[in-house]
Formats: C-alpha cells, sequence, structure tokens
C-alpha cells in the first residue's frame, strides 16, 4: 500500500507513518510536493494537513487539485484530513464532497 502524508511537521510525519509502518510511506511539507507526488504513480491513502506553515498553500489546494485536476484513476482510494484547525478540516472535506469524494476527519493527537 502507498500513502502520502502531507504535514509541515516532521514530528506529526513521523507519528503518522508509524500508523503506516510496513508500508510505502512518501512525506510531502507543502502543497507542491505533494501534487507533484501525487503526479507520479497512484496512492492508496492519502492524509491532509490544512496549515502548512506560514502562508503556505494548504491542504485544501491539494484536495482541490485531487477533485479536478488528477485523473479518476489516480485518485487515492481513502483519504484521511489530520489537521487540528476544525474549520480547515471542514473545507477540505466540502472541497472533495462537491465533487463525489468522500473523507475522513481523524481528530489529531499527539
Amino acid at each position: 500500500m502507498r500513502v502520502l502524508i502531507l504535514d509541515d511537521s516532521e514530528e506529526r510525519q513521523a507519528q503518522f507513518a508509524r500508523q503506516w509502518e510496513g508500508h510505502e510511506v512518501v512525506a510531502a511539507v507543502s502543497a507542491l510536493e505533494a501534487t507533484r507526488a501525487l503526479e507520479g504513480e497512484r496512492f492508496d491513502v492519502v492524509t491532509l494537513d490544512y496549515d502548512l506553515g506560514d502562508f503556505s498553500p494548504c491542504g485544501s489546494m491539494v484536495a482541490y487539485y485531487i477533485a479536478h485536476d488528477l485523473p479518476v484513476e489516480k485518485r487515492p482510494g481513502r483519504i484521511i484530513i489530520h489537521s487540528g484547525n476544525p474549520y480547515g478540516a471542514r473545507d477540505i472535506a466540502a472541497r472533495l464532497r462537491d465533487v463525489g469524494i468522500e473523507s475522513e476527519l481523524q481528530p489529531f493527537r499527539l
């Protein structure tokens, strides 16, 4: 299974990577890195954070990319939103839901 983790915190990336131990995990710290990874091979699971540091494009932009620019056959089978920002998490979920893609909200805990 291939997993893409989008988070700007190395500590949180490591925490999420432990959840997927034994699987191929790719970490991205920016929306640009995540979209570039998605352009390559298909991921089975994508986790998205909303806030990505100082004025960086956020996980919502990656959700838009998945929903509107990524070919349907390359869309991940499962999308988990792990943002500690509840408004941002709902924004990501809404962007995906608007085009018929369901996602999961995972409360963030360290």
